[in-house]
């Protein structure tokens, strides 16, 4: 499959995880070039695999305690597996719901860490732009995308 200029290339050092983070986009490019979506929504739904190559990241990151290791674990599992609020091939929007939970996992490692946790994310971040302006915009995008009780419970398992 011939690379598309237009996305961004996110270097990944451990191999394995670089042929995920590749089949990944090329899942959720293929999946996107099927619908028809805003340019707005296409835009944010092509975040997913920069965030979870974040997720992945972070979850082999020292610095990380175990118990928000367990929250990207089980991040990685919602977003890698179809079947979750939004099965990912039954619905238009199936990607929105894992998109959330990238946010909100992501979110939680900022609450709980601070100022270091912003630090982590930016040093493990290879995506455009700023990794917390994204994260900001997604959680805030996804919530008028998502139904309010599907937002609601995505963010308590993320968020608590």
């Amino acid at each position: 499959m011939e690379q598309n200029p237009n996305l961004p290339v996110l270097y990944i050092e451990n191999e394995k995880h670089h042929r995920l983070y590749s089949r990944f986009r090329r899942k959720v490019y293929a999946w996107l070039e099927r619908r028809r979506f805003r340019p707005g929504v296409r835009s944010l739904i092509l975040l997913l695999p920069d965030l979870l190559a974040l997720i992945i990241r972070l979850f082999g990151d020292r610095r990380i305690a175990g118990t928000l290791k367990v929250q990207l674990g089980v991040a990685i599992t919602y977003i890698l597996t179809p079947f979750d609020l939004l099965p990912d091939f039954l619905t238009g929007i199936g990607l929105i719901d894992d998109l959330a939970a990238a946010a909100f996992v992501l979110s939680r490692v900022v609450a709980i860490m601070g100022q270091a946790g912003e630090e982590v994310l930016k040093e493990h971040w290879e995506g455009e732009g700023d990794v917390l302006d994204k994260i900001r915009e997604v959680s805030n995008r996804v919530e008028s995308l998502l139904r309010p009780n599907i937002a609601s419970q995505i963010r308590q398992l993320f968020m608590k």
